[in-house]
């Protein structure tokens, strides 16, 4: 008896366990492991209350939320070498909505490191300036090139026309579009300023990158990606990083992603900003190049890149109108055009009996702002959208919905007439399939002729 007691016992505590175990790994499934890391946040809300570090991937979220008066910092970059594309120093949002009401920064946060006498690290990093005596006085050495993005790094500060200044890092990535959807691939880290030969003149990390995605993105906050000045007098500055940002109905007060500058190592370039939504409500953006400054003042980074696509229109129905009837079994479709940055545009277009369009009766992508149905209606109600296609893929919301009832002429759809007599006395057209006459007549003169068929 005691053996079977603690057998039984023995299997509960298991159990228990197991199910303790399964509740864990299915509360770590809803919520990231850490910030930094890559996660699937399986549908649900996000919201960041407290300051911390950020970085990674972060896919299928609900609402994210960075609430006001909170500061999220991107993680730094580790990388030394090419490519410069890691998990930290980005941050990759994706949402249904996504609001900012506090800071998302990546400030700084791309590649660098803390040498003296070096060039700086990514694929626009400034070269060192050069190391020697004093000539007339005042500056010791060279100030470090500044570090190139969207436009071209400067050239640092002469040292008293003795020691030539290191060169500026050139531009690098695109301003549009590379991949759709819009992507990392379209959104890189600022690169870092060269290195004066002081010892305290190290030279300032390029930003990092922050994608945000979403159906509406709301910024009243911040979002910025800029580049760090060089420490002292003579480190170079780094270049501003890259702000992605891909919505449809997009508000953004504050994103900017300027160039270091201020120290005699020359100013650095600004990043890339690229934008893509349909409709902008507002907005305020900065991609400056970083002055240059110092005991010898090195020159003004290059202006960065602002890309704004406009994603196609919202397509009105025209015909047949809402709550209209047809008694046709091929019917004539017709909205307004689409419009956006990239021509030509497709639609596609949708009929279902269902209002929530599941399953549909028929869908198809057609090229012009009309379609004659391919296939045949039988008698009921239809609800059918459109939404506007563009060159690249990008799609407009979908038009609102409008019901059609079809009600066909008894001679071309299947029927049974019930043992009674029929008669056609006009021209018309017939179709289907017709029993339980008593008898048929066409009467003299008149012309009936089978109904062409819909099916391409």
């Amino acid at each position: 008896m005691t053996s079977s007691i603690q057998s039984r016992l023995m299997r509960f505590l298991s159990f228990t366990i197991a199910l303790m175990l399964f509740a864990g790994n299915f509360c770590h499934a809803l919520t990231p492991a850490s910030n930094i890391e890559d996660t699937n946040h399986l549908g649900t809300d996000w919201t960041i209350s407290a300051s911390t570090v950020i970085a990674g991937r972060h896919t299928n979220i609900g609402w994210f939320t960075i609430n006001s008066g909170v500061s999220i910092q991107v993680q730094k970059s580790t990388l030394t070498a090419s490519p410069w594309v890691g998990r930290l120093g980005t941050v990759e949002i994706y949402a249904s909505t996504i609001q900012i009401l506090g800071t998302l920064s990546a400030s700084g946060s791309g590649p660098g490191h803390t040498n003296t006498c070096a060039d700086g690290y990514g694929p626009g990093g400034g070269f060192r300036g050069q190391n020697g005596v004093e000539c007339y006085g005042g500056c010791n050495e060279s100030g470090g090139g500044g570090a190139g993005h969207g436009g071209n790094g400067k050239q640092g500060a002469t040292n008293q026309s003795c020691l030539q200044g290191g060169v500026g890092g050139t531009n690098y990535g695109t301003a549009g579009l590379v991949t759709y959807p819009p992507s990392s691939d379209d959104n890189l880290v600022g690169s870092q300023g060269g290195a004066s030969c002081l010892a305290a003149n190290q030279a300032g990390s390029g930003g990092g990158s922050i994608l945000l995605s979403g159906a509406s993105v709301t910024i009243s906050g911040e979002v910025v990606a800029s580049g760090n000045n060089g420490q002292s007098n003579d480190g170079g500055n780094g270049s501003g990083g890259g702000i992605l940002i891909d919505a449809y109905y997009l508000t953004a007060s504050n994103v900017n992603a300027p160039g270091g500058g201020v120290s005699a190592g020359a100013g650095a370039a600004g990043g890339r900003i690229k934008l893509f939504y349909f409709l902008l409500s507002s907005g305020s953006f900065s991609v400056a190049g970083g002055d240059g400054g110092g005991c010898a003042p090195g020159a003004n980074g290059g202006t960065g890149t602002k890309y704004q696509y406009i994603k196609p229109s919202t397509v009105a129905l025209i015909s047949p109108t809402d709550g209209g009837s047809s008694t046709s079994t091929a019917v004539q479709f017709d909205w307004t055009d689409t419009a956006g940055s990239s021509s030509p545009y497709s639609y596609d277009f949708q009929v279902s009996t269902s209002v929530n369009f599941v399953p549909t009766y028929f869908a198809l992508r057609v090229s012009a702002s009309n379609c004659t149905s391919t296939k045949t209606f039988d008698a009921g109600s239809y609800y059918w959208r459109v939404a506007g296609v563009d060159n690249w893929g990008f799609t407009s919301a979908w038009s609102t919905v409008s019901v059609l009832s079809v009600t066909p002429p008894p001679n071309i759809v299947d029927q049974d007439h019930g043992g009674s007599n029929w008669t056609i006395s006009v021209d018309t057209e017939i179709a289907g399939r017709h029993t339980n006459i008593a008898i048929l007549t066409i009467n003299s003169g008149v012309t009936l002729s089978v109904k062409a068929s819909t099916i391409p």
